[in-house]
């Protein structure tokens, strides 16, 4: 009886990495993220809450001291919370597990090109992420290209006309 509690524990425990991994197909081991809830708060890019660091790999939202948003979200890396563009590409997965997936998908209005196709937003002062509409329904700025277009798929830029499969 007590090994099946400890068994329902360790699932529970890793299920953050287990969508991460099937939503993105990579075998990237992700650290949990913020016991708090959301995207750790990085204020002036610290990854510290009041004299404790996160975790290395927790991810994280660099804010100013006024709470604004400073940069894109990323994961603590040496005590400093680094921004997902700056990650190479298999940690980046790391930064937008489906449990801080808690915003709706937003459309994107605007004639300008997306550079990323994920926003933020706060709950109950709380961060999250969201996407912007899939399905050729927002145009982004490939990734690796000079002015290439695509389209949004769930997080990614991908070219336009690849299907766009929803995440696990």
């Amino acid at each position: 009886m007590k090994l099946t509690y400890c068994l329902a524990l360790i699932f529970l425990a890793t299920d953050d990495h287990i969508s991460t991994v099937a939503s993105y197909g990579t075998k990237e081991r992700c650290t949990a993220p913020y016991r708090g809830g959301g995207y750790g708060k990085a204020y002036n890019y610290k990854c510290k809450l009041r004299n404790v660091n996160y975790p290395p790999g927790t991810p994280c939202l660099p804010l100013d001291y006024g709470g604004r948003i400073n940069d894109r979200p990323g994961l603590c890396v040496s005590g400093t919370c680094k921004p997902h563009y700056d990650l190479d590409d298999r940690k980046q997965v790391c930064v937008f597990p489906q449990s801080l997936n808690k915003c709706p998908e937003k459309p994107h209005t605007s004639k300008n090109v997306l550079e990323f196709c994920t926003y933020t937003c706060k709950k109950n002062n709380k961060w999250y992420f969201g996407y912007y509409q899939s399905h050729d329904r927002s145009t982004c700025l490939l990734p690796g290209t000079t002015n290439k277009l695509g389209s949004c798929c769930y997080g990614l830029c991908v070219p336009r006309g690849t299907p766009c499969a929803v995440p696990n």
